[in-house]
């Protein structure tokens, strides 16, 4: 199934989105007390993981994307190669569905598995096995609402078992 984005005509189109923070004002980030988010961050980070992970499992765009704030900054060392761009990092949701469509329709077999949830003051990593069962794990830092504001994609690249 080929995912479709409109609005965007060509890398001039992107450019207007891509590495411009003076567009986007520095996200909120949760001024919960410590202790009782932490309290409410161990029951939820798992339910939020899985809600994560099955949004991309049934390759759901909308779904994907209603995990993250509008004003999402977003940075993953593929970025650049997705989007043909020499950045890593993106600004806004309209930026990150034309990436995460691209990453969708480069990858039809993908599927990711859950190994591990941490969770933080206001964030929590997502461990798991992404495309080519490649190790992965996305820190995300979250809003009041919610939503995440701020996520960075992180990605083993050797294996130190097989290192001896």
């Amino acid at each position: 199934m080929q995912i479709n984005v409109t609005g965007f005509h060509g890398p001039a189109g992107l450019n207007r989105f891509i590495d411009q923070p003076e567009r986007i004002r520095k996200p909120a980030l949760s001024k919960r007390p410590l202790l009782m988010h932490l309290t409410q961050s161990l029951e939820s980070s798992a339910t939020f993981a899985a809600s994560w992970l099955a949004a991309w499992n049934e390759r759901d765009l909308d779904r994907i994307l209603a995990h993250y704030s509008r004003d999402i900054e977003f940075t993953s060392p593929f970025v650049s190669r997705i989007l043909g761009q020499n950045k890593s990092t993106l600004y806004g949701i309209p930026v990150l569905r034309v990436y995460f469509s691209r990453s969708l329709n480069a990858h039809p077999d993908l599927r990711f598995r859950l190994r591990r949830v941490y969770s933080g003051h206001s964030s929590l990593v997502i461990e798991y096995q992404s495309v080519s069962d490649h190790l992965a794990a996305e820190m995300m830092e979250f809003n009041d609402a919610g939503q995440v504001v701020r996520a960075s994609a992180h990605y083993v690249t050797a294996d130190p078992e097989a290192n001896g």
